[in-house]
């Protein structure tokens, strides 16, 4: 995690959220993840405990490929107006420049597809889209939106879903 984001309890989205300490520029790389990955049948054959946590915090990071964050990342909270994207399948940048004390925020539906979700959204952004599911990705809105600013999993499910 960039040295510039912070944890802190005051996100108006929800609880704890990830917070800029100083400003920081349009672009800059914030987040490389790290953490290993897991097929959803490791995940299946992990404890409660772990399975818990990653029905929280867990993501999808590949094809059949998920995370289960331990660090702070785990914190960035869902906004259907991020201020991030995604620079391949394991790097997420600043979409704008990010004041101090802006919360650092990304779209859940960028790389959570496969798994079945539904969340109710309480992001308060003017294009918010109320509710959030893994098949936000066929919205032609939603896709012009990211552009080409999603991990490759993503991508390649967009492309598919074109030729159907």
């Amino acid at each position: 995690m960039h040295p510039s984001i912070v944890v802190k309890y005051m996100s108006s989205i929800h609880g704890k959220g990830l917070f800029a300490s100083e400003n920081i520029e349009k672009n800059t790389p914030i987040w490389k993840m790290t953490d290993r990955v897991y097929t959803i049948e490791e995940i299946d054959r992990q404890s409660d405990e772990f399975r818990e946590h990653f029905g929280i915090y867990g993501f999808q990071c590949g094809e059949n490929l998920f995370s289960n964050p331990q660090g702070i990342c785990k914190y960035a909270n869902h906004s259907c107006d991020p201020n991030t994207y995604w620079k391949g399948s394991t790097i997420i940048c600043l979409a704008k420049d990010v004041a101090k004390d802006e919360e650092i925020t990304y779209d859940y539906s960028t790389c959570d597809i496969d798994i079945e979700m539904t969340m109710k959204c309480q992001c308060g952004s003017k294009n918010c889209r109320n509710t959030i599911t893994n098949k936000d990705y066929l919205i032609s809105s939603w896709q012009h939106m990211h552009g080409q600013r999603l991990p490759s999993h993503t991508l390649k499910a967009i492309k598919l879903s074109r030729m159907n």
